[in-house]
């Protein structure tokens, strides 16, 4: 372990409103340095939890890819072009390219090309009302303020 720094700072994982997830990673040097660390600490209580330290190596190194290998893998241009026409259309004696196409039927192909449905009737005319009277528009007002008196007899309190 580093003498002058033998902890790491650790990155700590926040959620959303910016609290601790109670989860911190640790990068170390070497592997040795971690396991020292994880024997030291697993199990060791903070803020009244124990803690639980686990190992992650991280992704794999990739393989180096020397000048004598590269000659036998394919260039770019031959990963990324497409293949001949014949080699993406597979074995063109099938049964399928022998099939005859089916035709559409006449209905479907006349309602997929058309504006949609064609109203050939007129729409009825709507009669207009006449407004109410004065005499009208009184005699409802008077007919709901005495179904309101008539409430109470039904159990209702009236309320003021």
């Amino acid at each position: 372990m580093n003498l002058n720094n033998p902890y790491p700072s650790p990155y700590v994982k926040y959620d959303r409103s910016g609290r601790s997830s109670g989860v911190a990673i640790i990068f170390y040097e070497t592997a040795q340095e971690a396991a020292q660390a994880k024997q030291e600490f697993n199990g060791k209580f903070a803020k009244g939890q124990p803690m639980e330290i686990e190992f992650d190596a991280g992704p794999t190194p990739r393989p180096n890819l020397n000048t004598r290998h590269a000659a036998s893998a394919p260039s770019l241009i031959n990963r990324i072009q497409k293949p001949p026409l014949l080699e993406r259309l597979g074995d063109v004696t099938t049964s399928k390219s022998k099939a005859k196409p089916t035709a559409r039927p006449a209905k479907a192909a006349a309602a997929s090309n058309g504006p949609g449905p064609v109203r050939t009737k007129a729409r009825p005319v709507k009669e207009k009302k006449k407004p109410k009277t004065m005499e009208q528009l009184d005699s409802e007002l008077d007919a709901f303020m005495h179904d309101d008196d008539a409430a109470p007899s039904t159990g209702d309190v009236a309320m003021a």
